[in-house]
């Protein structure tokens, strides 16, 4: 199920499983001692690529491309199924990309848990907080703001018994929540989706409020990998080969607007001759 740590073998720390679109995710949090230096160097690489591909669908999510953030994480999810080593900062971003998954799934009930992917997250956000101790604040007005969420997708979706089902499971007992739920309960009552509360209700925005609320725990800075390949690239450029490289491309742009003009005279010059008298 979701969320549900794997079996831990013997010898070795795991940061504890869970599941996202692109499959299992689980992670070695340290090589252990006994390994062989080829599987501690393994994992000191991974290391940094983990970070880079992290780094980089965090910045897809914010720029709001789910098809990156996806491709990214199902790169993660491959490498840490590989021997690696993660810090707590990592931990903690992996946590977030895990719980940003969840948001980018569509309203369907999960059918192993039968909870919809947003109700998923509250107990992905319980474990958060245990596991790096993370500012209760925080934490219950993300509850609160997921609650609401959840009932207003189901709403625009016209699953008004489901809608029902969130409301009073997670809303009806929680005094954050007085407020809107008395709305919503209206609205699921009256099946009158057009009210303000669920017509102005960006789902985007509502993504984007949550990775927010995680910025200050994530590390933004630019990862190795990034920065060597930065260094190696203006390295290149700046070699001859790189110049030269350089000219090639500007040339080869400039030659793909040629056929135009030149096709243009050529066409000009062709119906010049197909008009010139025969010579006889």
């Amino acid at each position: 199920t979701l969320g549900e740590a794997l079996p831990r073998p013997e010898g070795e720390s795991f940061l504890p499983a869970f599941r996202c679109a692109g499959g299992l995710i689980w992670a070695a949090m340290a090589a252990a001692p006994e390994k062989p230096l080829r599987v501690q160097l393994e994992a000191e690489a991974n290391r940094w690529a983990v970070v880079f591909y992290v780094h980089q669908a965090l910045r897809a999510f914010r720029a709001g491309n789910s098809r990156e953030f996806r491709e990214f994480r199902r790169v993660i999810t491959a490498v840490l199924a590989r021997p690696v080593t993660l810090e707590e900062p990592t931990r903690i971003q992996l946590r977030v990309i895990q719980i940003l998954s969840r948001l980018e799934e569509d309203w369907t009930t999960d059918s192993e848990t039968e909870l919809t992917h947003l109700e998923n997250v509250l107990v992905l956000l319980e474990k958060f907080r245990y596991e790096f101790k993370i500012n209760v604040e925080i934490i219950e007005e993300l509850k609160r703001r997921i609650k609401e969420a959840a009932v207003v997708t189901c709403i625009k979706n016209k699953e008004y018994e489901h809608a029902s089902k969130i409301l009073n499971k997670h809303m009806s007992q929680d005094p954050n929540c007085k407020q809107m739920t008395a709305i919503l309960n209206h609205i699921i009552q009256k099946r009158k989706p057009p009210h303000p509360a669920i017509c102005q209700f960006s789902y985007k925005a509502f993504q984007q409020r949550v990775l927010l609320a995680f910025e200050s725990y994530l590390d933004d800075s630019e990862p190795f990998l990034l920065v060597m390949a930065k260094k190696h690239c203006n390295k290149r450029l700046k070699s001859p080969a790189g110049a030269a490289t350089k000219e090639k491309m500007a040339v080869s742009g400039a030659a793909q607007e040629a056929p135009e003009t030149s096709g243009t005279a050529s066409g000009e010059r062709a119906g010049k001759l197909s008009k010139a008298p025969e010579a006889r």
